[in-house]
């Protein structure tokens, strides 16, 4: 008997691990279409000259639409900054993914004191499902990213 609910709960894991799984590599595939569709891309930059401050930031800030729907905002970070005498040299990128006007993904990435860090959070029915990023702080993070995902979808989502 003791045998047989160990089987069964081994078994009751994989499934529910399978089930995640799954829906992690379908909101890969819609990230993967909408990366490979016809996107109407339109990109603007931002400059932060701070000398005072020892910083200098340039964004890039992507939008990409279909067909008036909104599908993918980016931004990239450049900045230099001096601390404490030192040149200090940092990119970073955020990717937000919307599919039927909710976020399913975001991708961070960037090379930061000569670190590369990649980070991947899931969302699904408009909450966070699964991130890459272990911390204790990892779910404030993904709902700090839900949250800007929802101002810039409704600063810049197509108007009726």
């Amino acid at each position: 008997m003791k045998t047989i609910l160990i089987v069964f709960f081994i078994l009751l894991r994989s499934i529910t691990f399978s089930q995640d799984t799954s829906r992690i590599k379908e909101i890969d595939s819609l990230v993967k279409a909408i990366n490979q569709s016809d996107l109407i891309t339109e990109t603007d930059s931002v400059i932060q000259d701070m000398p005072a401050m020892g910083l200098y930031m340039k964004t890039y800030l992507s939008l990409s639409v279909k067909d008036t729907i909104f599908t993918r905002y980016s931004n990239n970070v450049t900045a230099n900054s001096l601390e404490n005498g030192v040149s200090l040299k940092s990119n970073t990128s955020s990717v937000f993914y919307f599919y039927n006007s909710q976020l399913i993904k975001v991708e961070e990435s960037g090379i930061m004191k000569g670190k590369s860090i990649n980070f991947f959070w899931y969302y699904f029915d408009n909450k966070p499902y699964y991130y890459t990023f272990k911390s204790d702080r990892s779910e404030d993070r993904a709902l700090q990213l839900l949250e800007i995902s929802k101002n810039i979808y409704n600063k810049i989502k197509p108007k009726k």
